[in-house]
């Protein structure tokens, strides 16, 4: 039997067979070679280190042990993805946003961003992105692995959930703190339901509490300071509510559209909880305040039509609101100078920042779902002639859920593909016109 050394440098090589073999496919329209870069240097570091170590020295073999069945891991999950299993023209975006708001500093540079790849998954909950905490020894780059349901690929219009995915991305990235720092300072200090576990656990065993909540909570007996801890974690409370506002900011309405049809498909009521997931009532209802409060609602269109399809969206995505003040989590002040501090942050890294469209823009892009053309932009100029011009791939995903939101299953497949193909077509014009790469 051979011995744990050289056992692991025989993994080592056959690490190696795998990691050439994922050049046989592209895994991103980029390609995948800086995948197959960033994998070579952890697999060349380990096993310069492993020839370094001692057979006897056993804290080190298993330290090194750990980090080859990672990469290993890693290069497997990355190997059953291609990309015909997912919407290429979206990832592009994401991977956009991502590569400004998920830095990180290194040697090679303070705002070093991560490698991005993407695998496709099974069942609705599937939506993720996998997270190297901290960049291995040997790494020049975390990798983060976007995942999305292989059943929904055609879906871009529930893809902007990932603007969740993002804020927990930010982990391990150089604004983690910073955005620890606003959450603390502008959301949880001084919450009368958020401010602590202790008062978090008061808020959920309230006598007030709704009569169906009630008995999903576990009897503790009067000790309601138990539940965090013994069933529930706090900080990934925390950290979920502070996702929902990171996607949010990132996506605008496109993204609390795509929450209430997820969280209302997967928890029917809004009371389901998990140990690491605040009830989904209680996002849902604080994602709908927020943009109430950043007036999204608010376009003053001139096409009556137009102003028509927009409110029966809005209104559609109110009733999913729960009207018992219990829901509401934090008071509006609260709310309104965390987005303030969040989207001051992200202006300064464009194009992490979500913006309105003006009604123009939106009302050219619901014309042309109308007339079941791609929602793609462009415009007629003083000649006549027509006029390609940039639209930020959200405002086409807004547009899509004004268009589709009380349509059939049919309609909502065809708006969806619609706005897949304009994000692509989108992308094209972009690059045509040298204002993307």
């Amino acid at each position: 039997m051979r011995i744990c050394k050289e056992f692991l440098l025989l993994e080592c090589k056959s690490v190696r067979a795998v990691l050439q073999e994922t050049l046989r496919f592209e895994y991103g329209a980029g390609g995948s070679r800086d995948f197959f870069d960033e994998c070579e240097i952890r697999l060349s570091f380990i096993k310069q280190e492993l020839q370094n170590t001692a057979d006897d020295d056993h804290k080190r073999l298993q330290h090194y042990a750990i980090l080859i069945n990672a990469l290993s891991d890693l290069i497997a999950r990355i190997e059953r993805s291609s990309i015909g299993e997912y919407s290429w023209p979206f990832v592009d975006e994401v991977k956009r946003i991502a590569a400004v708001i998920c830095t990180e500093n290194t040697l090679a540079s303070p705002t070093t961003p991560p490698t991005v790849h993407v695998l496709s998954g099974g069942g609705l909950d599937k939506y993720e992105i996998n997270v190297e905490q901290k960049k291995p020894f040997g790494g020049k780059r975390r990798i983060l692995t976007i995942v999305f349901p292989r059943s929904l690929k055609h879906f871009v219009l529930l893809h902007p959930v990932l603007g969740h995915e993002l804020g927990h991305a930010i982990r391990g990235s150089q604004f983690e703190a910073l955005l620890d720092k606003i959450i603390r300072e502008k959301l949880l200090q001084g919450s009368a339901k958020f401010g602590d576990p202790t008062i978090t656990a008061a808020w959920l065993y309230d006598q007030n509490a709704p009569a169906d909540f009630k008995p999903l909570l576990p009897a503790l007996g009067g000790n309601a300071n138990q539940f965090f801890g013994y069933y529930a974690d706090w900080q990934s409370w925390v950290d979920e509510i502070t996702c929902d506002l990171i996607g949010l900011v990132t996506f605008g309405p496109s993204f609390a559209a795509a929450l209430c049809q997820l969280l209302y498909t997967l928890a029917p009521t809004g009371n389901e909880y998990s140990p690491y997931h605040p009830p989904a009532a209680c996002r849902v209802n604080l994602i709908l305040s927020a943009m109430r409060i950043l007036g999204y609602e608010q376009i003053a269109f001139e096409n009556p039509a137009h102003l028509t399809a927009t409110q029966n969206f809005w209104n559609k995505l109110k009733s999913h609101q729960k009207n018992e003040q219990w829901y509401e989590l934090f008071t509006d002040k609260q709310i309104q100078d965390t987005l303030d501090n969040l989207r001051a942050w992200l202006s300064s890294h464009p194009p992490a920042k979500y913006d309105a469209p003006t009604p123009n823009t939106l009302g050219n892009l619901l014309d042309l779902l109308a007339k079941q053309i791609p929602p793609i932009g462009f415009e007629v100029d003083a000649q006549g002639e027509p006029e390609c011009v940039d639209v930020d791939f959200r405002h086409i995903l807004y547009a899509g859920w004004i268009a589709s939101h009380a349509s059939s299953n049919e309609e909502f497949v065809r708006v969806n593909r619609l706005c897949e193909h304009a994000i692509m077509q989108q992308r094209a014009i972009s690059i045509f016109k040298g204002t993307t790469t």
